[in-house]
């Protein structure tokens, strides 16, 4: 470890039974180097998902499902999927009959 990671190190809000546990100490630096998520960048490439050309539409769900992962949508994940594969479908056709069906959900999308 060199002089600038001790440096870091020493500055962690650690206890000194917390600096003393190597398990401790390996998990603050991990959450310290850690990459931030940033919510609001992640939503907004979310809700930019189109389908491409070469893409079914199983793998554009599942590249749906992997944004929102990332997204911090809870509860309303499904219900925000359902919404991105109808505004972001490439067949015109498909998009109008979803549309006209009542209580769509992410299972009858």
């Amino acid at each position: 470890m060199g002089k600038d990671y001790l440096e870091i190190f020493l500055n962690l809000e650690l206890t000194p039974e917390e600096r003393e546990s190597m398990m401790s100490s390996l998990k603050a630096l991990e959450a310290y180097f850690k990459a931030k998520t940033n919510v609001v960048y992640e939503r907004f490439l979310f809700n930019s998902a189109t389908q491409s050309s070469e893409e079914g539409i199983d793998e554009f769900e599942n590249r749906l499902r992997k944004m929102a992962s990332l997204c911090k949508y809870g509860m309303l994940t499904d219900e925000m999927i359902h919404n991105s594969i109808i505004i972001g479908i490439r067949d015109k056709a498909t998009k109008l009959r979803l549309l006209k069906e009542e209580e769509l959900d992410l299972n009858k999308a």
